[in-house]
């Protein structure tokens, strides 16, 4: 079975790209913070989620928030992605249990 991938980010340029290169697996994708927890939520069998941090709605570190208070969500693997080079956001993502690309 090909793993199932959720993608979130507010550029449908991106969503493209990563969905293009990703395609030998199951991707889902998610255009805000808010669909991402969404879909999450309704479909907890995601090995892996990559997120934006700056997104619409709520940003990549509410989603990972949230996904830390709830026991099958918090399972998921998390890519951080961002345009911004700023320590403080590749920390606080780390502490919140993600992977920073």
């Amino acid at each position: 079975m090909k793993g199932q991938i959720l993608v979130a980010d507010d550029s449908y340029t991106d969503l493209a790209i990563i969905k293009g290169i990703l395609s030998d697996y199951q991707v889902t994708t998610a255009e805000n913070g808010e669909e991402a927890i969404n879909k999450l939520k309704e479909f907890s069998e995601f090995d892996l989620l990559i997120l934006d941090i700056n997104m619409p709605k709520k940003n990549g570190f509410e989603v990972l928030e949230i996904m830390q208070k709830d026991e099958k969500l918090k399972k998921i693997s998390v890519i951080i992605l961002t345009n911004y080079d700023e320590t403080e956001n590749e920390v606080k993502g780390l502490e919140l249990r993600a992977w920073s690309r």
